[in-house]
């Protein structure tokens, strides 16, 4: 595709932001011209968008196959939008300009791994349907049944160095690969035998978790609220300092947190006890 001088403003007017047009990537990559325009105005580097392109890849392919497979509680891959953030400092995590149709990536993300990037997308996804935090780790924990140990190692290594302002969040994600494969989920991971224990039982979700996981579980959701919390808190103040108005910032960072301050309550209602040892559909 061609780019035109208003679309080339649209992608590029911001220093420290890329726009990339929804109709610009998918599941085949980067159309060429807007990849060589991000390398040549030195947005992006060869190597950033080749992990852009094959973490976006894997997004499209493991999204498609688990909204197949469990239509119930998985989404299809979407075609938005995406922002990448050059300054992670400046700009609030999940932060959507264009509501329902835009994502966003911290271009240090794509000096991880195409595995971290593609778990970003699936992420984000998820609160474009549930905007809470601790209710997309959770509903997102069945994406990880699949994935095998070299995906699971990468996903940690990157984890381990990513820094976006919520890097925390996904560390803590990755030190549940630990337990994760003791959950089960209709339909993708279904009981070889009858349960003999009690489990906690996930709407929307289709999973099923061991009670005896559940301060795991709870662990999990809470350093992920806390990494977004001072993220959150941590930008508003370098805001403060780069001379931004104290109301501005403070009435940003409460817009930005409002969902966090409700997260607990939520993972509450959409968490509950089944009533027996039993897997039947509540």
């Amino acid at each position: 595709m061609s780019i035109s001088p208003a679309m080339r403003r649209f992608t590029l007017a911001h220093p420290n932001i890329v726009v990339i047009p929804a109709e610009a990537l998918d599941e085949r990559g980067l159309e060429p011209e807007f990849a060589e325009l991000l390398i040549i105005e030195g947005r992006l580097s060869a190597d950033q968008v080749d992990c852009l392109e094959r973490g976006t890849a894997l997004y499209w392919q493991r999204c498609r196959d688990l909204f197949t497979r469990a239509p119930g509680s998985w989404f299809p891959p979407r075609q938005t939008n995406l922002l990448i953030i050059s300054e992670q400092h400046g700009i609030f995590p999940y932060m959507e300009p264009f509501i329902g149709t835009s994502s966003l990536l911290y271009a240090s993300d794509l000096n991880t791994h195409p595995e971290y990037v593609a778990y970003m997308l699936v992420h984000v996804d998820r609160l474009a349907l549930l905007p809470s935090v601790r209710a997309a780790l959770v509903c997102n924990l069945s994406y990880w049944f699949d994935r095998d140990e070299a995906s699971r190692s990468a996903f940690a290594s990157a984890a381990a160095r990513a820094q976006r302002p919520d890097a925390r969040c996904f560390t803590a994600l990755a030190d549940a690969f630990d337990w994760i494969d003791q959950l089960l989920h209709l339909p993708l991971r279904e009981p070889q035998q009858d349960p003999t224990e009690p489990y906690l039982a996930v709407e929307s979700a289709d999973l099923y978790v061991p009670k005896r996981l559940q301060p795991q579980v709870t662990s999990l959701c809470d350093a992920g609220e806390n990494a977004v919390s001072n993220a959150m808190q941590n930008i508003s103040s370098t805001r403060l300092v780069s001379s931004t108005t104290l109301s501005t910032a403070e009435s940003s960072a409460k817009t930005a947190q409002t969902p966090c301050s409700t997260l607990r309550d939520e993972y509450l209602r959409v968490i509950r006890s089944t009533s027996q040892n039993s897997l039947s559909p509540l």
